[in-house]
């Protein structure tokens, strides 16, 4: 059983998109931690019926990048991670159910930056690209877009959690795990620029890139 905000859960709904992500071990080994018995619905196929769901996590995965027209830009770095134009289609379809029936969230990664765009938010395109030239990134963050995403779990950063952040989140992210001794694993290129309405940045980087959001009135968390 996982306490998930003012909810207490017992399963998780974890969405594909065709063969996308890999590595799905990992994904379910995270829910059973929590307490969660998980199961996948390939949204290629068909989109779920949220409204049968009973004390159920839903989680947006990782995966290719969102397309930047989502937030009102053209791709600039067509030589990195192909966008899934139709992927974006199902997962803001997923959105506005979740909205609709205020049902618990979580992002993972993409599934973050699906979260912030779908509020209103925008992304860096590439984290290293856009930001190596005006500050200093840490090595992960310098060197993710660089390598396939198999050898990033290799590059890991650490992580702050902002003040005055509630404690109904902070036991959230402290179950989620995912870092040791205050480090978390970085394997995404993209990164959250504006915020999008509600959100709420609650954890990010030793270079300031916002690691963990919620929502201000939903049961909705994102960790990047």
């Amino acid at each position: 059983m996982l306490k998930f905000f003012d909810l207490t859960l017992s399963k998780a709904l974890l969405l594909s998109f065709g063969s996308s992500p890999d590595r799905r071990d990992e994904y379910e080994d995270l829910m059973r931690k929590l307490g969660l018995e998980p199961t996948w619905v390939d949204l290629k196929e068909s989109l779920p019926d949220l409204k049968a769901l009973k004390d159920t996590l839903i989680v947006l995965t990782g995966g290719l990048d969102i397309h930047p027209a989502r937030w009102g830009e053209e791709v600039i770095f067509p030589e990195l991670e192909r966008p899934h134009p139709e992927r974006d289609d199902a997962e803001f379809k997923v959105m506005e159910m979740v909205i609709s029936l205020k049902a618990p969230l979580l992002g993972i990664c993409r599934g973050a930056q699906v979260i912030n765009v779908f509020f209103g938010g925008t992304l860096f395109h590439d984290i290293a690209e856009e930001l190596s030239p005006v500050i200093t990134l840490n090595e992960a963050h310098l060197r993710v877009s660089k390598v396939p995403p198999s050898a990033r779990r290799r590059f890991a950063h650490r992580l702050y959690l902002s003040k005055g952040t509630p404690e109904e989140v902070r036991t959230i992210l402290n179950a989620l795990g995912g870092h040791h001794k205050g480090y978390v694993t970085s394997r995404h290129h993209q990164g959250l620029r504006k915020l999008g309405e509600g959100v709420i940045p609650v954890a990010h980087s030793d270079d300031g890139i916002i690691e963990a959001v919620y929502h201000s009135s939903l049961p909705i968390l994102a960790v990047s």
